[in-house]
């Protein structure tokens, strides 16, 4: 069912993406005639695979200034701001915690080595990035399944026994979704780089619904390999709920070691997953290696992954500004002459857009450091609830209108079926919902 329902956030977002670029393309000056439309189709797909080898023309901001009022601009650009930010002090956390148990090296040399590094290849190795990001991406999915299959092996030989308890169940509901969700948002990004064909954007759309199959049941399987190794919570009973280890006994089994335990501390799990087989399985010592290896590489290239089109974001944010400002101050100057003037160099431009993207940086490493332990919480409940703000009121607003009323007759080479409005309904009921339940929740776990 999530799986079904992310594809239809996918799909709507390809659809307005597909109208963000032809208005880009015609500057506005798309004709109504499907006859126009059709003989201008081979231009058209020129122009863009042109387009998109020079640069990324499409990403939220983009469909936000296309689409959306002055006010929910605003509120929109505060929300992705937010959104953006969490997710990277999240991915950030995770790809230090990993680094800090692989190189034993403090965090606080660790953070800001790797947030300095990473920016560096977001920002000035963009293309190298968007040929490399794919081929790792691949080998990932190579090396998780078989790493699982070794974790299954291991796991077979621990027989630990897992309990289940549906009591708990809603405590991880949003943190469920929120491993499904998001492609739709990630995909516009990545869909500058597709030419404006209907072939070739079926295709891209069914490579990305594929992505988020592969992605759910190889977490499935790695969430199974992880409960039949590490314990889920330390209980001081001998019942059903009590880990032993085989070279241990009751009294030495470390409270720190369990799933639970890594919930309260903000832990990613593969820290107790390979500290359990390092010290408690010493034979499966090079395993507990190998886990920390695909870690780190495995965060290292989401974040990389999150950070190009939060990069792409930010910097339509600075030069959207910068060029209204020119405006403003440029009002006896004709169209034509201003419009050169945007298409060349700005270095006052250039230079506040590298300021902001450092000082972004800068924000997360503080989030990182106040926030160190909040990784789960982060994930389970602010992260989802940003999600459910932009996907129960922006969403409905961004397809209204390129679709419904003003853009309405823009015609797009995959256009949506007629009852596909419903759905949006459908989504942004739900996603409403999800957001009073996440809000509740959150209150709950507070007080």
């Amino acid at each position: 069912v999530g799986i079904i329902y992310e594809a239809t956030i996918t799909f709507t977002y390809l659809v307005i993406s597909q109208k963000a670029m032809v208005l880009n393309f015609h500057h506005g000056n798309y004709s109504e005639n499907e006859d126009v439309q059709e003989e201008s189709k081979k231009l058209l797909i020129e122009e863009s695979q042109k387009k998109v080898e020079e640069k990324p023309i499409i990403n939220l901001f983009v469909l936000s200034d296309l689409f959306l009022s002055k006010g929910l601009q605003i509120f929109h650009a505060i929300i992705m701001f937010a959104k953006y930010y969490v997710a990277q002090v999240i991915l950030g956390l995770a790809v230090v915690q990993a680094l800090t148990v692989l190189i034993h090296v403090e965090t606080q040399i660790t953070t800001p080595v790797y947030l300095v590094l990473a920016t560096i290849c977001i920002l000035y190795l963009k293309k190298l990035l968007l040929i490399i990001l794919p081929v790792f991406s691949i080998a990932r999915s190579v090396l998780v399944i078989i790493m699982i299959i070794f974790v299954y092996i291991v796991a077979a030989r621990i027989n630990n026994n897992i309990t289940t308890n549906w009591q708990y169940s809603g405590d991880t509901l949003f943190l469920t979704l929120l491993s499904i969700a998001g492609g739709g948002r990630l995909s516009i990004y990545y869909f500058s780089f597709v030419n404006l064909e209907k072939k070739q954007i079926i295709v891209f759309y069914l490579a990305t619904i594929a992505a988020k199959i592969s992605t759910v049941v190889l977490n499935i399987l790695w969430c199974y390999a992880i409960l039949y190794v590490v314990p889920q919570r330390c209980s001081s009973a001998t019942g059903d709920e009590f880990i032993s280890f085989h070279n241990a006994t009751a009294f030495e089994i470390p409270c720190n070691l369990t799933l639970e335990s890594a919930v309260h501390n903000g832990q990613i799990v593969s820290i107790p997953l390979s500290t359990i087989l390092r010290i408690y399985y010493p034979q499966y010592a090079w395993l507990s290696m190998v886990v920390k290896v695909f870690v780190v590489s495995s965060v290292i290239i989401s974040y990389l992954a999150y950070g190009l089109p939060t990069s792409s974001w930010l910097e339509g944010i600075v030069y959207n500004s910068v060029d209204k400002i020119k405006e403003k101050l440029q009002k006896k100057v004709d169209r034509d002459k201003s419009d050169d003037l945007k298409k060349k160099p700005n270095w006052r431009r250039i230079l506040l857009n590298q300021l902001m993207q450092w000082i972004f940086v800068g924000l997360t490493m503080l989030g990182m450091s106040f926030y160190s332990k909040g990784f789960y919480q982060m994930m389970n409940h602010i992260e989802t609830g940003l999600i459910y703000i932009l996907e129960s009121i922006f969403l409905f607003f961004l397809y209204r209108v390129a679709v419904i009323t003003t853009y309405r007759n823009v015609n797009i080479p995959w256009p949506p079926f007629s009852y596909w409005i419903y759905l949006v309904y459908f989504i942004n009921i739900t996603q409403f919902l999800l957001l009073v339940l996440n809000i509740l929740s959150f209150f709950h776990v507070l007080f």
